[in-house]
């Protein structure tokens, strides 16, 4: 079974169904992309990283029911010490190479945690709609966006 790693923009739009304007249609894709992963039986990694940005914006008394979702269509992985000296070696990498466009330390931080944990979890690839985590991943897995033109299964009957 392959493992896909998903960032936190395709939950927030596929999940808290939420997206800025202009990008309306980025719910129903992300909806359809997240049924199709599961449908596929692919293991959909959400790194605790990522679980900890989606919880930002959920008030705390729901933390723990949003949690329970997440593990029960997920797999929330850690961010443990295989990770942590990833994310160091990168971290070290990365200062000799080129910045984040705008991206503040922590963001930058929290991005190299994320892609971290995906390596060191074996995930097959990553996909995120995020430029910046795009350049600096696709040196160490496969990245991509969620594919476009995913329909909703039709009943055969």
């Amino acid at each position: 079974m392959s493992a896909a790693c998903i960032d936190n923009h395709i939950l927030i739009w596929g999940i808290r169904k939420e997206a800025t304007p202009g990008q309306e249609s980025m719910i129903l894709r992300a909806e359809l992309f997240l049924e199709f992963l599961a449908a596929q039986k692919t293991r959909i990694m959400v790194p605790a990283v990522v679980l900890g940005e989606f919880l930002v914006k959920v008030p705390a008394d729901k933390h723990l029911d949003v949690q329970t979702v997440f593990q029960k269509r997920f797999q929330v992985v850690p961010y443990d010490n295989l990770a942590a000296s990833l994310a160091a070696r990168i971290q070290q990498e990365h200062r000799g190479g080129a910045s984040h466009s705008n991206t503040s330390r922590d963001v930058l931080k929290a991005d190299i945690q994320i892609l971290a944990t995906a390596v060191t979890r074996k995930a097959a690839v990553l996909y995120t709609h995020d430029e910046d985590l795009t350049k600096l991943a696709s040196r160490y897995l496969r990245v991509s966006q969620m594919p476009e033109g995913l329909a909703k299964q039709q009943p055969l009957l």
